[in-house]
């Protein structure tokens, strides 16, 4: 039997941005592809994708939930009441 050598790039796993398992999990919800038909469109394994809906499933409600429910968000909040970024702020209003 043949093996191949593992090399460092074998090695290393693809890092997804969030905002991508979130477009991929809303369309799973969405339920006009398969699984199958999204993994292969977005090239991810068919896991990774029921993995996504499942966290996006789970989080959903945080959505909802009053105050900052994380570190980001907290930090979110604390920029956008800083005095420079009024000016930007007070457009939205």
């Amino acid at each position: 039997m043949v093996f191949e050598k593992e090399t460092d790039e074998m090695a290393k796993r693809k890092r997804v941005a969030a905002a991508f398992k979130a477009k991929v999990a809303l369309e799973a919800l969405k339920g006009e592809q398969s699984v199958t038909e999204l993994a292969a469109r977005f090239e991810v394994h068919p896991t990774l994708i029921h993995q996504w809906k499942k966290a996006l499933l789970k989080g959903a409600s945080g959505v909802f939930e009053k105050g900052p429910t994380s570190d980001r968000a907290t930090q979110g909040l604390e920029i956008a009441r800083r005095p420079d970024h009024a000016s930007w702020h007070s457009h939205l209003m």
